[in-house]
């Protein structure tokens, strides 16, 4: 839902663009020549429709297996997997984009450009009609000076007329710009989301073309039951949603304290980073009681997933740990070495986090009693919310 929300304000903003009519006209920044703002619309129009069908698609058809034409399909949802590849690959270049232009647009030198102004068409026409009617009144009373007043008359009326067309499509213009960059923190965020489950389910799709189950699994399917055992969960559930609460509502002074958000920010992060660690080395000290299966089955893919997300978060800890280090001083009131306890934390946490993700994948149960007591679940459901809330 978050992609086509996504997808439509694009769409609406490429429909509003202002059209740059002539080469040779001066004309606003963000204004494209006609042809680009047709294929902005085509684009965003058949993606809306790609996402759609795909959404269908995945509902109806995500567990089906496909004993027909193997080529074809594999050919097919091969091009789907690289299509949905495509598409976080370019949300996250575009988000990328889209905050560095933020935050260029917010540096001196562009509010001091933005400062600048050049002459309109009103005013230079304003000037030749007043010029015109003193040069009328000074004594050019005849046929040649009714006619350069008319002229100039007519051509005023004409720049007054596109100027209000040009301003309502710019009003337009920048109230859709200003509902996407409000709406893109939290939109980008569900489009990667969508693409890499949809990447996820078209690859399993892809691996699974031909194959068929085996009996005894077909005939445990075809009952369709399907148990959760949600014992053993209730305090972890109980204080992960305590946790959670909280971190709702350290959100309310950031809208209340202007001068003290960022530290609020920073201090919610820090107990936060620190709650999930040692929620992290729990679950870690109670899960190791489990028998470790090294020949257990784990999709591959599990594990690229868990790799991946890795990287990139210890990419953005060492980021805003460089950051913390060398860049200039915050807006925050706080010492600079909370800064750097969290960007320290966050990577310790980071690592700990994913071994025992990677750990936990090959324990399994073997006795009565782990089966009843189920060590770690509790701390693994509180982690989950803390998960969450961060």
């Amino acid at each position: 839902m978050g992609g086509l929300i996504l997808t439509i304000i694009e769409l609406a903003k490429a429909i509003t663009t202002p059209v740059r009519n002539t080469p040779h006209r001066v004309s606003p920044a963000d204004s494209y020549p006609l042809s680009v703002v047709v294929t902005k619309s085509i684009t965003y129009i058949l993606r809306f429709l790609f996402h759609c069908v795909q959404f269908t698609f995945i509902f109806r058809y995500g567990n089906i297996v496909i004993n027909r034409y193997h080529s074809i399909a594999k050919i097919g949802l091969t091009h789907l997997v690289i299509a949905n590849f495509c598409t976080w690959f370019e949300a996250i270049v575009f988000e990328t984009l889209e905050q560095l232009h933020k935050s260029t647009t917010s540096s001196p030198i562009a509010n001091y450009l933005s400062n600048i102004t050049l002459p309109s068409t009103t005013a230079i026409m304003a000037t030749l009609s007043t010029t015109t009617l003193v040069a009328s009144s000074s004594g050019t009373t005849d046929d040649g000076g009714n006619s350069t007043v008319s002229v100039v008359t007519f051509i005023k009326a004409i720049s007054s007329t596109a100027q209000n067309n040009s301003s309502k499509v710019a009003s337009r213009y920048e109230i859709i710009t200003r509902i996407e960059s409000t709406m893109n923190v939290y939109l980008y965020p569900c489009l990667i989301e969508y693409s890499l489950i949809s990447l996820t389910v078209f690859f399993l799709m892809w691996k699974n073309v031909g194959k068929t189950r085996e009996p005894f699994l077909l005939r445990f399917g075809d009952r369709h039951v399907f148990t959760v055992n949600c014992s053993r969960a209730s305090r972890g559930l109980l204080v992960g949603g305590i946790i959670l609460l909280v971190t709702i509502l350290t959100l309310i002074p950031t809208y209340l304290l202007d001068d003290d958000a960022i530290s609020v920010t920073h201090i919610t992060e820090l107990v936060l980073l620190f709650v999930s660690l040692l929620f992290v080395c729990i679950s870690f000290a109670q899960t190791t009681k489990l028998y470790h299966d090294p020949h257990a089955h784990v999709d591959a893919f599990d594990r690229v997933l868990i790799l991946i997300t890795t990287v990139g978060d210890f990419a953005y800890s060492f980021f805003g740990l460089f950051a913390s280090l060398f860049g200039e001083q915050s807006a925050s009131k706080l010492p600079l070495a909370i800064e750097i306890s969290i960007g320290f934390l966050a990577i310790f946490q980071t690592f700990l986090q994913s071994g025992f993700i990677l750990d936990t994948l090959h324990r399994r149960t073997r006795t009565k009693e782990e089966i009843r007591n189920k060590p770690g679940r509790e701390a693994v459901t509180a982690l989950l919310l803390i998960n969450l809330g961060k």
